[in-house]
C-alpha cells in the first residue's frame, strides 16, 4: 500500500535528454521523477546513484512506473521484482524521444495499457500494446473492472473469458446493479447480462461482495464492487492495530471480501484520533467524517443514551455506515470488541449523473 500522499507515479530517467522529459510528465502526471544524482537538481529530481537499487526500493510505493530507458535495461531490472500479476504495478518503457511508449507489465490489470496511451497522447508519440484482447479491439473483462473500480478475485480465471472473447463467443456475466457499466455501453456483442437465476455457463463473471466459496465454485470469474460502506466507533487512544485486526475479523466472520470496502465513516470529534487514522491508511481506504448533529439525525436500530450524552449523537457507528451508503438499511448492525464498534451498510451503484451526490 502506498503510504499517505505518495504520487501514483514514478517516472525513471537515465540521460540529461531523458530527464528533460522525464521533468515535463512528472509536471504532467502529478509524479515523481528519479534522474542520476548529477542530475538532481538541475531537473528538480530525486538523485539515485543505482536505478537499480532505487527501482528496489519503490517499486510497491507507486501505481505505475515510467522508464525513459532502453527496453533490455528495464527487463533485467523488474525480473526479480514481479512476482504476480495482480499486484504488480503497471510498467510503461519510453525512448528519451518521446516516440514510442511501450505497455511493459500489467497492461489490464494494473493500467499500463492506459498509461502507455496516455503518456503516448502527451508525447505526440505511439502507444504500444500487445495484449490479445487489444490488438484484436475488443475490451477485455479485467479492464472493465479496472475501469469500473472492481477487483478481480482470481486473476487465473481472466485468461478463460478473454480467450472465449478472441474466439467470438459472449461471456455471461451476472451483474444485477450494473457495477462494470455494460448497459449502454455498446459491448452487446461481447457481454450479456445474466440474472443470478439463469443456468450459469463455464464462462461467467459475477459480481458481489461475498467471497468465493459461498457459492460452489461454477468456474466463474468473481468481481468485487466498492459497494460496502463500513461506520466505526472507538475509545480514545485505541491502537491501529486493534482497529485494522477487527475490521479484518469482521469482515471474514460476514464472508464478506474486503477488496468491497468503499469507505469508513466516523464522528467528526474523532479526526484526531491517531490509531483510526492509522488503521484507515492501513486498510488504503478513505476515512469520512460526519458531525455529531447529522449522526444524530440518523434512525438506527441501536440508539445509545450514553452515547449521546458523551458525544452528541445516539450512534456513531450505525449513523455513519447508513450515511456513507445513502440508505436506511443496514447489512450489519451494531458489533462490539475491545472499545471498537462497527456497522456495515451497502451502497448501491452511483450513476453518472449522481457521482458527486455519492461522494459527499
Amino acid at each position: 500500500m502506498q503510504p499517505p500522499n505518495t504520487p501514483e507515479f514514478a517516472i525513471y530517467a537515465l540521460t540529461s535528454t531523458g530527464a528533460r522529459l522525464g521533468r515535463r510528465l512528472a509536471d504532467a502526471l502529478k509524479g515523481r521523477l528519479f534522474v542520476p544524482q548529477r542530475f538532481a537538481a538541475a531537473y528538480d529530481g530525486v538523485g539515485f546513484d543505482s536505478l537499480g537499487r532505487q527501482v528496489g526500493q519503490t517499486f510497491r510505493l507507486y501505481r505505475g512506473h515510467i522508464f525513459i530507458a532502453a527496453t533490455g535495461i528495464v527487463v533485467r531490472l523488474l525480473s526479480p521484482l514481479l512476482t504476480n500479476k495482480a499486484t504488480d504495478p503497471a510498467v510503461v518503457v519510453l525512448d528519451q524521444a518521446g516516440r514510442f511508449a511501450i505497455s511493459l507489465v500489467g497492461g489490464h490489470l494494473a493500467g499500463a495499457n492506459d498509461l502507455a496511451a496516455t503518456v503516448a497522447a502527451f508525447t505526440g508519440g505511439q502507444a504500444v500494446v500487445t495484449t490479445a484482447t487489444d490488438t484484436a479491439g475488443l475490451v477485455a473483462i479485467d479492464v472493465l473492472a479496472r475501469r469500473a473500480g472492481l477487483v478481480v478475485a482470481d486473476p487465473g480465471r481472466i485468461k478463460n473469458l478473454n480467450a472465449a472473447l478472441l474466439e467470438g463467443e459472449r461471456v455471461r456475466v451476472e451483474d444485477p446493479e450494473d457495477w462494470l457499466g455494460l448497459a449502454g455501453a455498446g459491448l452487446e456483442a461481447y457481454y450479456e447480462r445474466a440474472s443470478a437465476d439463469e443456468a450459469a455457463t463455464a464462462l461467467l463473471a459475477r459480481v458481489e461482495c461475498f467471497e468465493a466459496g459461498l457459492r460452489p465454485d461454477d468456474g466463474a470469474l468473481l468481481l468485487h464492487p466498492p459497494c460496502l460502506c463500513l461506520g466505526i466507533g472507538c475509545r480514545r487512544g485505541i491502537a491501529a492495530a486493534d482497529v485494522e485486526e477487527f475490521v479484518r475479523r469482521f469482515f471474514a466472520e460476514q464472508g464478506l471480501a474486503l477488496a468491497s470496502l468503499w469507505r469508513l465513516g466516523s464522528i467528526e470529534a474523532k479526526r484526531d484520533e491517531a490509531g483510526l487514522v492509522e488503521a484507515a491508511q492501513r486498510l488504503g481506504r478513505e476515512l469520512v467524517f460526519f458531525s455529531a448533529g447529522r449522526l444524530n439525525r440518523v434512525v438506527v436500530p441501536h440508539p445509545s443514551a450514553k452515547a449521546a450524552a458523551a458525544v452528541g449523537t445516539a450512534s456513531v457507528c450505525e449513523a455513519a455506515a447508513l450515511l456513507l451508503a445513502r440508505t436506511e438499511t443496514l447489512m450489519r448492525g451494531k458489533t462490539v470488541w475491545n472499545g471498537i464498534t462497527l456497522a456495515l451498510a451497502r451502497r448501491v451503484r452511483c450513476l453518472q449523473a449522481d457521482v458527486a451526490h455519492c461522494s459527499e
